[in-house]
């Protein structure tokens, strides 16, 4: 049996025959809803499918995921790539709603993003252009960069340089810049540089999704923000 049908057919055995919650206490494990074209694995997906530590999920213009367990749910927007980590999704493309009584947190480049507080919290998380937007929309998160911790509160917002992309565009400059020097020594021609692809802007806007013990038939609810991110206008707020 091929692995997608493996896991299309955990995915219906569990809804069907095993309680959510001895499923979704396991940490290295949870259930993914998708609606529209998204890719586990670099593969398609059904509907529902069962998903465990390290699996890579991959939304498309069209289409949107919701990663369930135990106490929590993560909102995948259109155009996103995550890593499911257990309790944490790390972001590598795009934004992610958390809601989580259990402290789930998330990770883009350098940074981790966790609720404050053991009660229920709400945040998002985006990359866009080479920064981290993240608001806190339900209690506060603690930021941590790996050199210290900030605290956001509830209703607050903030935008950080993703180190990551950084550190890998200056890799990529020094290296074009080596090479033209080489070419230059050896008489050639002077190649143009180019740096790494940057991921187009990911507007962020609340959404609400599960929080607690979700029911399984409750599959991808979302709901319409007081406030959005501007994706335009990183530091600004946009609100109704």
């Amino acid at each position: 049996m091929h692995r997608s049908s493996l896991r299309q057919f955990l995915g219906y055995a569990l809804i069907l025959v095993f309680p959510y919650s001895l499923f979704a206490a396991d940490a290295s494990g949870a259930l993914l809803y998708s609606s529209g074209a998204t890719l586990l694995n670099g593969a398609g997906t059904p509907h529902s499918s069962a998903i465990f530590k390290g699996d890579e999920i991959r939304t498309s213009e069209n289409s949107v995921a919701n990663i369930a367990t135990e106490g929590s749910s993560v909102l995948v927007r259109a155009n996103s790539s995550v890593r499911f980590e257990g309790n944490a999704v790390q972001v590598t493309e795009g934004g992610v709603v958390v809601s989580t009584s259990k402290g789930m947190s998330a990770r883009a480049g350098d940074l981790n993003i966790a609720p404050a507080s053991e009660r229920a919290s709400k945040f998002e998380v985006a990359e866009s252009d080479g920064e981290v937007l993240i608001a806190a929309r339900e209690g506060g998160v603690i930021i941590n960069d790996g050199t210290g911790t900030t605290v956001l509160q509830e209703g607050q917002q903030t935008t950080r340089d993703d180190v990551s992309q950084s550190d890998q565009a200056s890799n990529d400059q020094n290296a074009n810049q080596n090479t033209r020097k080489r070419r230059r020594r050896r008489g050639g021609a002077v190649a143009a540089g180019s740096g790494a692809p940057i991921s187009g802007k990911t507007a962020l806007y609340a959404a609400g999704a599960a929080g607690g013990a979700i029911a399984l038939a409750a599959i991808l609810t979302t709901g319409s923000p007081k406030c959005s991110i501007s994706p335009s206008k990183p530091g600004e707020a946009a609100c109704k």
